[in-house]
């Protein structure tokens, strides 16, 4: 596995800052062992900028669904320190919105608004 950490690393934060398009993450993840420990760790700031991008419409609801859904449960991701359920909580929201509420512009904000500090 320490062979593939770098690149699985590397695929990993390019996953939660959300760097790339869609489909090259997809491709870089099949990459990624199912058992690799956290490597990368996801931040309010990530979600945040993930966030006004969709408000400011960079991307679509569909991206930030897709995006959130290649988080949500995936190994080799943690959470920030001291927000781990409320990071749990909002990708679980975003990549489900028809269990939870579908991403609108005041959802944003919202959840924008609760990761500041």
């Amino acid at each position: 596995m320490t062979s593939t950490l770098p690149s699985a690393t590397s695929a990993l934060k390019a996953l939660v800052s959300f760097d790339r398009p869609l489909a090259e993450l997809q491709e870089a993840l099949k990459d990624v062992p199912v058992d690799i420990p956290d490597v990368v760790v996801l931040t309010r700031r990530e979600v945040q900028d993930v966030l006004q991008r969709f408000i400011g419409g960079e991307l679509d609801v569909q991206a930030v669904e897709e995006w959130a859904n290649l988080i949500e449960g995936r190994n080799g991701i943690g959470f920030e320190v001291g927000w781990e359920g409320e990071l749990s909580e909002a990708i679980h929201t975003l990549a489900n919105p028809y269990l939870t509420s579908q991403l609108n512009i005041d959802l944003a904000r919202e959840l924008i608004r609760e990761f500041r500090e």
